[in-house]
């Protein structure tokens, strides 16, 4: 008699991708920036903006008012509060601005395989774990981006999220989007970060997809 296959031998044709395999979701939630990052010690702008069209409401309620001097000395504080806002988002780089930067680099780092500038951002004891290759340690992981840079025509960071979690522990989430042979062209990150002390420079220690277009369970979660 024939012989018949266990069900576990017989290959399974792939399943089709879901929808949710298919369109970008959202980033996970993080926590809102503080107000005074958000108007002031960020870019400034927020801040600077609401100062320049208080200054120009003031003027022209109080000149209309007759009160012309008051609305011009009124006017003149405004504006050079928002003078100083935009002044003050120039000079003053937060830790979300930083931890953003770092992310940027480490992308073009890793899409580049450029060893020198990933041993500065990687932690030595840094791990990687995706359905495509994993590896702990810092030589490890750059040996992964060796393997993919092949195939990297060009990258670029469509969205980011960025979560200062305290003084020495942080995550950046970005949503990358990759012109590349054979690799999907949108997916997302989570990159873990640490710092030894507060001087210290920020350094990756995990790096894991939340999702990957077209693939399920792109981490390989148990």
């Amino acid at each position: 008699m024939p012989h018949t296959p266990h069900w576990s031998t017989v290959p399974l044709p792939p399943s089709p991708p879901t929808l949710a395999q298919i369109f970008e979701p959202s980033l996970p939630g993080v926590p809102p920036t503080p107000v005074l990052e958000a108007w002031i010690t960020g870019t400034g702008i927020p801040g600077a903006a609401v100062a320049l069209v208080a200054a120009a409401l003031a003027l022209f309620v109080l000149v209309k008012s007759g009160k012309a001097r008051a609305g011009w000395a009124l006017a003149a504080l405004l504006t050079a509060l928002g003078i100083a806002c935009l002044i003050a988002g120039q000079t003053i780089t937060t830790t979300r601005e930083h931890l953003a930067a770092r992310t940027a680099m480490l992308i073009d780092a890793a899409a580049n395989a450029d060893g020198p500038a990933l041993t500065d951002l990687l932690h030595p004891d840094i791990r990687v774990r995706t359905r495509f290759g994993s590896g702990e340690g810092r030589d490890s992981v750059i040996a992964l981006s060796e393997r993919a840079s092949g195939y990297i025509n060009g990258q670029s960071i469509k969205r980011h999220a960025i979560d200062p979690r305290g003084s020495q522990v942080a995550r950046t989430m970005v949503t990358l989007r990759l012109d590349a042979d054979n690799l999907p062209r949108l997916s997302q990150w989570t990159f873990g970060w640490q710092r030894e002390t507060n001087t210290s420079p920020w350094r990756v220690v995990s790096i894991e997809p939340i999702w990957i277009q077209g693939i399920d369970n792109p981490a390989a979660s148990p």
